[in-house]
């Protein structure tokens, strides 16, 4: 009671305290930083976020209750929102009216090809028949013949030996005219004869 008879008498001085302090809040009130701006589909604000870092605040050790027209899923921050591309609208076509037709390319005639080049055999190799005159060679019944051995390139490289008479061929191209003990007269396919000495071996080419 002593101290308020005192506020009392010295009412000038309480006023004037009264006066500071009404005018420093509303300066506090007026340059306080706002919240950032809420979703604007809320009916109620929401509660102050509390702060965890003051060591003398024992708000973290219970729930926030939150005002019953207050959504807590709701973000404070309200987010940019997402603006869809518009779609053209579809045009349907009209039935009666004729579809155009695709423009069509101009039809391009197929390339001629070349003509195909006439396949070539290759010739076949000559043929080569190679004779040697060994001597005269007695029969049984004491006919002399003719003993004579040769290779034929058309029927491989072998080398064959054979006693022929007079009037017989050899490989089927060279006919005997006749023979003694030093030489054979053979007679190629009635074109040209020909001498082959005894041991001499003599080189045809057949074409």
């Amino acid at each position: 009671m002593k101290k308020i008879d005192k506020l009392l008498l010295e009412w000038e001085k309480t006023l004037l305290f009264s006066c500071i302090a009404l005018f420093i809040l509303f300066f506090l009130i007026l340059f306080w930083p706002s919240e950032q701006k809420g979703s604007i589909s809320q009916s109620a604000s929401l509660p102050a976020t509390p702060d965890y870092v003051s060591i003398d605040n024992g708000a973290f050790l219970s729930s926030i209750e939150y005002d019953a027209k207050v959504n807590p899923l709701n973000f404070r921050k309200q987010l940019p929102q997402e603006t869809k591309p518009k779609q053209k609208p579809v045009v349907k076509p009209d039935p009666k009216k004729p579809a155009d037709k695709p423009a069509q390319k101009p039809s391009q005639k197929p390339a001629d090809k070349p003509a195909p080049k006439p396949v070539v055999k290759p010739k076949p190799p000559p043929r080569i028949v190679n004779i040697t005159y060994r001597g005269i060679y007695k029969g049984l019944q004491g006919d002399e013949l003719a003993f004579v051995t040769y290779s034929d390139s058309a029927k491989g490289q072998a080398r064959n030996s054979i006693t022929i008479k007079r009037g017989e061929t050899i490989a089927d191209v060279f006919t005997v005219l006749s023979f003694d003990k030093d030489q054979l007269q053979i007679n190629e396919k009635d074109k040209k004869d020909h001498s082959l000495n005894r041991n001499a071996s003599f080189k045809a080419t057949i074409e």
